[in-house]
């Protein structure tokens, strides 16, 4: 038995949005600051 079936399967869905979401914020941060330095 997986840790992850004790738990509702929306609170898991969130966490991987949050996740996603976090991974989307640093790399557009990471292009945006790229894009900056260029000019």
């Amino acid at each position: 038995m997986s840790l992850s079936q004790g738990r509702p399967r929306g609170e898991r869905i969130q966490q991987d949005l949050a996740k996603s979401l976090d991974l989307l914020k640093r790399n557009n941060f990471r292009n945006f600051t790229d894009n900056i330095s260029l000019e």
